[in-house]
């Protein structure tokens, strides 16, 4: 599974490759989540769940394409199992925030690479609940050479 194509498709957007490279060279990348609610209203309508990966096994991910126009991009699914611990944080509140990492370079078998996550349709929504309006912000910390 190729944990850094999607991400190296956007981030090469931003800078060359030749940057890009010189950037990473021998440090670890981190890519992480920031997501919160933008409404006035407590999220009650698809809220956003997040897998423990320590109840995941590496067998049970799989890599999907994404085809657009203009390039291929990447992303990660994984294979239910009733084994998997989701968490979800009901009713979040406009100054809360949820951060997660999306990617991590270092692959020492023991470190989570990333963090699944979802939104899902949490059956305790009523149908007045209002529409989830959220953002997400996705930020890159490079870390120093060791």
């Amino acid at each position: 599974m190729s944990l850094s194509k999607g991400s190296y498709t956007s981030a090469r957007e931003l800078i060359s490759e030749e940057e890009a490279k010189e950037a990473v060279s021998n440090r670890r990348v981190l890519i992480c989540n920031v997501w919160r609610n933008i409404s006035t209203f407590p999220v009650k309508r698809q809220p956003l769940a997040l897998l423990d990966c320590s109840t995941t096994k590496p067998s049970e991910f799989f890599t999907v394409e994404l085809v657009f126009e203009d390039r291929i991009g990447e992303n990660q699914g994984v294979v239910p199992s009733k084994d998997h611990n989701w968490y979800y944080f009901p009713d979040m509140l406009k100054d809360e925030a949820l951060i997660f990492k999306t990617y991590d370079s270092l692959d020492d078998g023991v470190t989570s690479r990333f963090t699944m996550h979802t939104a899902f349709a949490d059956p305790s929504t009523q149908s007045n609940h209002p529409t989830r309006e959220s953002i997400e912000v996705r930020v890159v910390a490079i870390m120093p050479p060791k």
